[in-house]
């Protein structure tokens, strides 16, 4: 037994003594076999283009008169307008509820010229004077229902009615000056931002089916149907409508083209795909809105895709490897988007390829170990001849629209829900507090 406690004894030492031995090590370049920060695949996009100066021709800015829908009208393409170099915030107005744990807000705000309207997370509209001042207030949470229940939606207000979708399904007009309901339309599934034209009001549902009603009654004139999505985002994209056709964006990735007055489908395209090596996303739900610019339609995904398709046909003319996660920006020859990877990046609108990028910020807390948020970006809209990103880190962001450079900034008390809007030399938008800020 003694020989055998010394055997055992002695084979443990040479097995001690073996593992003490250093171990090799290999020369060469140790590469991770997949990266796990997204701040280095950020920094090395970034390091690709930055701050070159391509020309860029600007139309002169505008004093706009109105905001009347989500990403300013029927086209999804404003034009430039006019904003002070250095704007300051000159009133903060509370409108309802703001972002909670199971509760966001959705709805960017519109305006007439006289008022401004608002959709808080709680399915309230607001009506605010252009000097901050309510002017009514009303909920749209159905009789039956709990206000916690739904959020989302959006707004458009065209000839002195304000259309509201929400959350429960339902689509309001509202008399814009006293907020008096005027029809309610039930549609059963949660709506996007609704689009007006031409006698009719255009909305999406997130149960993928398009719909045209008719902004006296409310009466459905068409319904379409597309295919089933996996998962669909909050964001609300609105359609788009130019010339004789209505652009509808889906969850699924498809956008569907059809005529406006019958809903008869003129092409359908998909904006499918992911960009490779890094995605942010996995989800196909088109969150850059469709824009129509001459004879292109360009629209996003948050997967890491933004696409110029020809408006006549649907065919695609090229494919860019960024995401938009907000609507897009058209003008002098040129595409700006935040993109999916914390980026104002700008893009020729001819060819697709980068031209420059500045970062944004994306972590909300930079330590490694505690990185689980992230900042949203809501933007860009060009204005007084910068490009203008609101931010839910509490600024408000002036890019120069020719090189990426940021050259003017403001506070944003609270933090930024919506993307800006800009009409009568001022700038709006809604913080996650649920308040409503203007500057000028």
């Amino acid at each position: 037994m003694t020989v055998l406690v010394r055997l055992v004894l002695g084979g443990s030492l040479l097995a001690l003594a073996a593992c003490a031995e250093r171990e090799e090590i290999l020369p060469g370049e140790r590469l991770p076999v997949r990266s796990g920060d997204i701040g280095s695949v950020i920094a090395e996009a970034a390091t690709d283009v930055s701050g070159e100066a391509v020309p860029l021709s600007l139309a002169a800015p505008q004093r706009l008169s109105a905001w009347p829908m989500r990403v300013g009208n029927a086209e999804n393409n404003p034009a430039h307008a006019s904003l002070s170099a250095s704007p300051q915030r000159i009133w903060s107005s509370d409108i309802g509820a703001g972002d909670s744990r199971r509760q966001r807000l959705s709805a960017d705000p519109v305006s007439d010229g006289t008022q401004l309207y608002t959709l808080d997370s709680a399915s309230r509209v607001t009506a605010t004077a252009l000097s901050g001042a309510t002017v009514w207030s009303r909920s749209l949470v159905p009789p039956s229902e709990d206000e916690a229940e739904a959020s989302g939606g959006g707004l458009a207000v065209v000839g002195g009615t304000l259309f509201a979708t929400t959350g429960f399904g339902e689509l309001h007009a509202i008399d814009a000056a006293s907020g008096n309901e005027r029809w309610v339309q039930r549609l059963d599934a949660p709506i996007t931002s609704p689009k007006v034209a031409n006698g009719l009001v255009y909305v999406v549902s997130r149960d993928n089916r398009a719909w045209a009603l008719d902004v006296e009654t409310g009466r459905i004139q068409w319904d379409i149907q597309a295919g089933a999505a996996n998962a669909a985002t909050a964001t609300a994209p609105a359609p788009a409508v130019a010339g004789r056709l209505a652009i509808f964006p889906f969850a699924n990735g498809e956008l569907v083209a059809t005529l406006q007055r019958s809903g008869i489908r003129v092409w359908g395209s998909s904006v499918s795909g992911q960009r490779r090596g890094f995605a942010a996303s996995f989800v196909g739900d088109i969150t850059g809105d469709p824009v129509v610019d001459g004879d292109l339609v360009y629209a996003g995904t948050s997967a890491g895709r933004i696409v110029a398709l020809e408006q006549s046909s649907g065919n695609r003319v090229w494919t860019a490897d960024d995401g938009a996660v907000s609507p897009m920006t058209l003008a002098g020859g040129s595409v700006f988007a935040v993109t999916d990877r914390a980026q104002l990046v700008r893009l020729d609108a001819e060819s697709g390829a980068p031209i420059w990028r500045a970062d944004l910020p994306y972590y909300v807390n930079r330590r490694l170990v505690r990185r689980q948020g992230i900042y949203v970006h809501f933007g860009p809209v060009l204005a007084g001849g910068r490009l203008w990103v609101a931010s839910s880190d509490g600024l408000l962001r002036g890019f120069d629209p020719t090189d990426g450079r940021l050259t003017a900034q403001a506070e944003i008390p609270g933090g930024a829900a919506s993307r800006p809007i800009a009409f009568g030399d001022a700038l709006y938008l809604v913080s996650r507090e649920g308040v409503l800020h203007a500057y000028r």
